[in-house]
């Protein structure tokens, strides 16, 4: 229900199940009354007769077409807007078409610059009679789900708002354009408090609209373009200049019209100038340029995030700096509408939760179950600076806890382990999470913000998206597992690895299989795939691997559990696949709900450089004969008895294991070549070293890189020591051989 005095526009929420909570849906509330479509309606013989100024909630079936029909005087004002992709539901691209009494087609709207694929008309009934507005799909698609709402009325709709924004605190005069060019002026007050964006709901003789107006609302003033329609202007104009921070609005009135507008900056202000056009709803595809009073060029900019542009640069000295704005393609017009804000760049930061899968809401809700762990990953935007985050985690349901550190400051994002007691109340809340970095130029604060994915689209874009402030942390029923990983005695060493062993604990009657693995781990260490904790067992030791150029640091590791995943043959998934796929193709959204996967808590680990060094001395050998390989050893303190393994021989090469003394500086390992094996030189030798420190096993490699030339039967030349000649010893003794006694 909503009350009389209810903000308009768009609620996200969420239902709560005892499995958690659902994915985030959008529920608008209009300020018409709303009454539900009444098939037939799909020609304008059937069309629904409605009352003006309201709102029909229906769906588009595939291949429908809705009608709905109301009755006009000569004179009076129809507005007609679709609400489809914006519901956030599907994507239902529609098309609006207005009939007039005689049965003409008056306007037909497919994908207006304002509202992108939900269409919008406004218009002056030409005579007096029975109007029809019909609603399909634009290529006569649609489902049971691809629902809509559709707004009749005399309310003001405007195609275009100049200007598109506005100073807080002040009063505004703005001027609205219809769909057919037709303008009226709308005036109010600002509140302090709107902004960036502010949600503006026109209203006329009563009449609100039912969807908002955004303007981009800042605390300073505006320089509007006297003469939106003039295509005189040139990169040689000469305005007169202006302090900042400014915005200066306008329009590209035609083909190669180009804007000029003028401020003054001392040497060293860092300076920022950003367009607003696509993002206000406009039709230019802006083209930014910055030159200083001589005309050369000092920043110039395209695209930015979105087709607006941005550029920021530092003033190189004292003067006037011209402020060039264009169409990149060199096209004009009414709604090719501009806002361009020049002020100082200013540090920000913005929190937000990382999910795991690209444009999907998975991971956006904190589930925890009852007496159990799970682990999320806050991460940071900065803008403007590099330094360390300090997060605070408040408002967490009762009996939650939060084990999460700041976020250094070359780093993106960081694990949290949020824990609930055994005796946690089920339900959930919004937490709030916040930031803070310290910088030679004050404290730099910033919230939570979490853009959520309603419809997706190509790339790394959206048709729809919904944002929200506030971290959804639920706690569910408890499950029948959890898990704890044993803190490592020994360091984790480059070019090393190391085992680390994770129990599961299982409640009774509870034997199927567990999946163990590492979700987070340092940058250069890696994990040979998820450990399984078979049916009847309750551990697994799980081996973690360091690169040799794995940078040393202090970790900290949280084993995940999950049941493992059955094993299927080729047509199972293939079957398993083709479930996932929708009618449209699609892939189907992943439920929510479902046994969660839970983590352990932190345990320290310790990436070190490695206490033992060594070096393989080069080979050759035959084919068919036995080499001697030795790897030198230093260590830069007493090491323990140790098992010595050759590893990276080239194919068919035999070679045991040896046991190494602590006090010994090499190990020499027989290797035997085979008949068969390839000849050439093989640089892929290395030493592995396995033992134990503190009762902790430990794995050390060295001596990576060593080379065995393997060569033909009879290649080789021996000296009198054993060891195979150099190719230069070899040839002097062939010419000089050594004289018998």
């Amino acid at each position: 229900q909503a009350s009389a005095d209810a903000r308009l526009g768009a609620y996200p929420f969420r239902v709560q199940t005892k499995g958690g909570l659902s994915e985030l849906r959008v529920i608008h509330l209009s300020p018409l009354p709303v009454v539900a479509e009444i098939e037939p309606n799909d020609s304008p013989s059937q069309a629904q007769a409605i009352a003006m100024n309201t709102t029909v909630s229906g769906v588009i079936d595939s291949g429908d077409v809705d009608a709905v029909k109301v009755t006009l005087a000569k004179g009076n004002r129809l507005s007609a807007e679709v609400q489809a992709i914006r519901l956030g539901g599907e994507m239902t691209d529609t098309v609006l078409t207005v009939i007039g009494p005689g049965g003409k087609d008056l306007i037909r709207v497919d994908d207006p610059p304002m509202t992108r694929q939900d269409p919008f008309a406004s218009l002056i009934a030409p005579e007096s009679g029975t109007y029809t507005i019909q609603v399909r799909d634009t290529s006569f698609g649609g489902g049971p789900t691809h629902t809509y709402a559709l707004h009749v009325g005399d309310f003001p709709r405007p195609a275009s708002i100049f200007p598109p924004g506005l100073q807080s605190g002040k009063p505004f005069q703005i001027e609205l354009r219809d769909s057919n060019g037709q303008t009226s002026e709308f005036d109010g007050d600002t509140p302090e408090d709107a902004g960036p964006w502010w949600e503006h709901y026109p209203t006329r003789e009563g009449r609100t609209a039912p969807t908002a107006t955004t303007l981009r609302v800042r605390p300073y003033p505006s320089v509007n373009e006297t003469d939106r329609s003039e295509v005189a202007s040139t990169l040689a104009a000469k305005p007169e200049p202006h302090a900042w921070p400014v915005a200066f609005q306008g329009a590209i009135g035609g083909r190669e019209d180009v804007d000029v507008y003028a401020i003054r900056a001392k040497a060293g202000d860092a300076i920022q100038v950003e367009a607003f056009a696509e993002r206000i709803g406009s039709r230019l595809d802006t083209l930014l340029e910055v030159r200083n009073a001589e005309g050369a060029l000092i920043a110039r900019s395209d695209d930015d995030a979105t087709h607006d542009s941005r550029v920021a640069f530092l003033a190189p000295a004292d003067g006037e700096y011209r402020i060039a704005i264009t169409d990149k393609r060199h096209e004009g017009g009414p709604e090719f509408i501009y806002r361009v804000e020049v002020e100082k760049p200013a540090p920000g930061l913005t929190l937000f939760v990382q999910s795991p899968t690209r444009k999907s809401q998975a991971g956006q809700v904190i589930e925890v179950p009852r007496g159990n762990r799970v682990i999320a990953y806050v991460g940071v935007r900065r803008t403007g600076f590099q330094g360390p985050v300090k997060v605070d985690l408040s408002g967490l349901p009762s009996g939650v806890t939060a084990d999460l550190t700041d976020i250094p400051a070359d780093t993106y994002f960081v694990p949290v382990v949020i824990e609930a007691s055994a005796d946690a109340p089920l339900g959930a809340m919004t937490a709030d999470v916040r930031g803070e970095a310290s910088t030679p130029t004050g404290k730099i604060l910033g919230g939570f913000e979490q853009t959520v994915d309603l419809i997706p689209a190509t790339g790394d874009s959206s048709y729809q998206t919904a944002t929200v402030n506030k971290l959804a942390v639920v706690v569910t029923d408890a499950i029948p597992y959890s898990v704890e990983v044993s803190a490592p005695k020994a360091s984790l060493t480059q070019d090393g690895a190391l085992d680390v062993v994770a129990t599961v604990k299982r409640a009774p009657g509870f034997d199927a299989p567990i999946e163990v693995s590492f979700p987070y781990l340092p940058p250069g260490v890696e994990m040979e795939g998820p450990g399984t904790i078979p049916a009847g067992k309750d551990s697994v030791t799980l081996q973690i691997y360091a690169r040799p150029d794995a940078d040393p640091a202090s970790w900290r590791l949280s084993a995940q559990a999950r049941p493992a995943p059955p094993r299927r043959d080729q047509r199972e998934m293939t079957l398993a696949l083709q479930n996932q796929i929708g009618a449209s193709g699609s892939r189907r959204r992943a439920s929510v709900e479902g046994l969660t996967p839970v983590n352990s808590a932190f345990v320290p680990l310790s990436l070190a450089p490695s206490p033992i060094s060594g070096k393989i001395e080069p080979a050759m050998a035959e084919q068919g004969k036995t080499v001697t390989i030795t790897c030198r050893l230093q260590s830069d303190s007493s090491r323990p008895a140790m098992t010595a393994t050759l590893e990276g021989l080239p194919p068919r090469c035999e070679v045991k294991p040896i046991e190494v003394d602590p006090r010994s500086g090499a190990v020499q390992f027989q290797v035997k070549v085979s008949d068969t094996t390839p000849l050439g030189e093989h640089e892929s030798l290395v030493c592995r070293l396995a033992g134990q420190v503190d009762g902790q096993p430990v794995l050390y490699r060295v001596g990576r890189g060593g080379t065995l030339k393997v060569n033909a039967p009879g290649a080789v030349s021996i000296g009198a020591d054993g060891k195979p000649l150099s190719p230069l010893e070899a040839l002097r003794r062939k010419a000089n051989p050594p004289k018998t006694p």
